[in-house]
This record gives C-alpha cells, sequence and structure tokens, in this order.
C-alpha cells in the first residue's frame, strides 16, 4: 500500500515539474 502510494506521488512530482517547465518555457517565449 505504501509502496503505491509513493509511486504515485513520484509521477505527481514529474508532471508537476513537466508543467512547471513548460509554463516557464511558454513565458519565457511570450517576453522575447
Amino acid at each position: 500500500m505504501l509502496g503505491v502510494h509513493m509511486i504515485d506521488s513520484m509521477n505527481l512530482k514529474k508532471e508537476l515539474i513537466q508543467m512547471l517547465k513548460y509554463l516557464s518555457f511558454s513565458e519565457w517565449k511570450i517576453q522575447n
């Protein structure tokens, strides 16, 4: 049970990081 939860949170972190990268990249493109 605990292992599955850890895997889920890891996947969530990966998705959040990708979203942040995409957002910051979009803002950088808009500014330039």
